[in-house]
């Protein structure tokens, strides 16, 4: 079965997953995965932190919260 190009997005951008959490769960190879990323140009995932946890940081600074 080839994985679909949208499947592949959904996992990496929605949910954030890596090749090696998607290679186990569709049970293919890391090879596979990675080989099926450039076929389809499926750019990286966002590895930033999410706006809600930065805005979260940002109140807890301001609350007066220590690192």
């Amino acid at each position: 079965m080839e994985l679909t190009k949208e499947q592949l997005e959904y996992w990496r951008h929605t949910e954030g997953k890596t090749n090696e959490e998607i290679a186990k769960l569709t049970g293919k190879s890391v090879f596979a995965i990675n080989r099926l990323i450039s076929k389809y140009k499926i750019p990286q995932r966002d590895r930033s932190l999410p706006k809600c946890v930065v805005d979260k940081i940002i109140e807890m600074h301001h609350a007066g919260s220590s690192t």
